[in-house]
């Protein structure tokens, strides 16, 4: 059972509002003062693009070279990297471009002159992205799943562990590491010896190039192993709220392969962790099999068995079928300007009010990472605020994690476009 509770996971407010105003507070000394410097996004996800600006105060502010210095997390010494020149009113702006930026950095910016002015060190922080595939949808228990994955930036973390978890109620546990091979990549092979669904992630602990990261969850199905002589499957494992599964199968003459034809049995369910009620029958074709169509509301496992008297009463295994939530989002606008403030809201269904929910973005490597956390509220509504600093495209999704009853749930993408240049002047003081 899964109470509604935050899940501990990195959140990363690369897109959300607020960004800016966190990471650009004016300097404390009268040296820095002078000339100021903020960067945002930050933190970011590895590979993003970012935007270092500030301004130089005093008289004839303008048209003034400023020099941008960078440390790496794997270097002793700050290098100047790029150069420009003041406005007229003395703000300056570099933008990064996306590769760039893949490790932990710090930042200051110069203004040679009389005398040189030097800004406050930044610190940006970057999250690595990584990737988590499963082999298969669906397993049977004991049977090993391989997992692979990807970690960005590439060579830095070669030799580190990562962490596979399992979502248990509220809380992530580890239940196996694999260590990052030289090509960045890992692989893990674990079964899982209990049936129903299983919430996935991939950890990678901090250090000094990266802050922690984390996967997107994946959720794994698992069930018993088949009985040989009276099978039972269901048309998906998975289902989305309001849609239907045929549950199917094949009835054998004990100890054999031959058909057992025209034989009267029973379809029974049972929610996780509740008792087996039966709630349909049917007879066997001519060729042993049978078929029911049904639409959970919830998680449900279903058994089908015989209508004959014990010990000659014979049951297929349990079958378990997940049920997603439906999940919509959607944008104020998908064509927004550097700056503005856009409102990202939607509904789950059924009623999941007081479950975390997460705004998702797609990272440089092709998979969703967690930008923005929210909660359902009441009326099984969720809203997210975003405000981009730099132009771009950026593709969302919303996603539930898994709660009592039901599976992991996400919504449709939803791509915002990002147009314009930063208007310096009005940034907050950095």
């Amino acid at each position: 059972m899964r109470p509604r509770s935050v899940i501990p996971v990195a959140l990363l407010a690369t897109v959300g509002s607020g960004t800016l105003a966190a990471h650009a507070r004016p300097a404390e000394s009268a040296r820095t003062r002078a000339l100021t410097i903020g960067v945002a996004p930050n933190p970011i996800f590895a590979d993003d693009s970012v935007l270092v600006f500030g301004r130089l105060r005093g008289l004839a502010a303008g048209g003034k070279r400023v020099v941008l210095h960078r440390r790496l997390s794997s270097g002793a010494r700050f290098r100047a990297v790029q150069h420009t020149v003041t406005d007229a009113h003395g703000f300056y702006e570099f933008v990064l471009a996306e590769d760039t930026v893949t490790t932990n950095q710090s930042w200051f910016v110069t203004a040679p002159g009389p005398s040189v002015r030097r800004s406050r060190t930044v610190h940006e922080r970057v999250q690595p992205l990584l990737t988590l595939q499963a082999s298969a949808a669906t397993g049977e228990t004991n049977h090993p799943i391989t997992f692979t994955g990807q970690v960005t930036p590439a060579r830095v973390h070669v030799g580190e562990q990562v962490l596979l978890q399992q979502l248990n109620g509220s809380a992530w546990g580890t239940i196996a590491t694999a260590t990052i091979a030289a090509g960045s990549n890992y692989t893990l092979a674990p079964a899982f010896p209990l049936p129903g669904d299983h919430d996935l992630r991939v950890k990678l602990a901090a250090d000094a190039s990266n802050t922690a990261g984390f996967s997107d969850p994946v959720t794994l199905t698992i069930e018993q192993a088949q009985r040989p002589y009276f099978t039972i499957n269901a048309s998906s494992p998975t289902i989305v709220e309001g849609q239907s599964a045929t549950i199917s199968g094949t009835l054998y003459k004990p100890g054999s392969t031959t058909p057992a034809p025209s034989t009267l049995v029973t379809l029974s369910a049972r929610p996780v962790g509740g008792t087996f009620a039966p709630i349909a029958t049917t007879l066997t074709g001519a060729d042993g099999s049978y078929s029911f169509t049904e639409s959970p509301i919830d998680d449900e496992i279903y058994q089908v068995g015989t209508t004959l008297t014990p010990p000659t009463q014979r049951a297929t295994a349990a079958l378990f079928v997940g049920v997603a939530p439906a999940v919509s989002l959607t944008a104020s606008t998908t064509s927004a300007k550097v700056g503005q403030t856009v409102t990202f809201s939607g509904t789950v269904t059924p009623d999941e009010a007081g479950h975390v929910v997460y705004l998702e973005r797609l990272g440089r490597d092709g998979a969703f990472h967690v930008a923005q956390t929210s909660f359902v509220g009441p009326a099984s509504t969720y809203q997210f605020e975003v405000t981009a600093p730099v132009a771009g495209t950026q593709t969302l999704r919303a996603f539930i994690p898994g709660s009592e009853g039901h599976l992991a749930g996400e919504s449709a993408i939803v791509t915002l476009n990002i147009s314009g240049t930063p208007r310096l002047s009005e940034l907050p003081s950095a």
